[in-house]
């Protein structure tokens, strides 16, 4: 598995289990979901650091990845998608490296605005976590 298939594994594992999504975590789910609420986990763009000096052959990149979070109800659901945020940003914060020894650091870049889609028997929102993650592989791997 490349490096970057086992950072999304690692995000995926740190999600799951929390109070209010449970086990229902994904990576690349397409809405509709079938259990609410739930977490989307997506790949963005891995872009390469660069630097003046190459140290022993490693490449730094930065990794970008999104957490949605998508839940159903009648209430106020911008308090759910708040509770939801608190607790995937204790998660990934917990260990910024994800427990893996080529990943520096993750940040939260910021979350987008609710989306709210009122057309099903119940509303439904969404909501984007944006990261960003620091990590290193070799220069001379094809494995990013």
């Amino acid at each position: 598995m490349n490096r970057v298939e086992t950072i999304m594994a690692a995000v995926a594992t740190a999600l799951t289990g929390l109070a209010t999504t449970g086990a229902r975590v994904q990576r690349l789910k397409v809405w509709p979901l079938d259990t609410l609420p739930a977490l989307s986990i997506y790949q963005g763009a891995s872009v390469v650091l660069e630097d003046d000096e190459e140290v022993l052959d490693s490449i730094m990149r930065r990794l970008e990845f999104r957490v949605v979070a998508t839940v159903r109800g009648t209430g106020v659901l911008e308090t759910t998608l708040n509770q939801i945020a608190a607790e995937v940003y204790a998660a990934l914060t917990a260990d910024r490296t994800l427990g893996l020894a080529y990943v520096f650091d993750q940040r939260l870049v910021g979350d987008d605005v609710p989306e709210v889609e009122a057309e099903q028997d119940q509303p439904v929102a969404r909501q984007s976590m944006n990261y960003s993650l620091l990590y290193e592989h070799s220069g001379t791997s094809t494995e990013a």
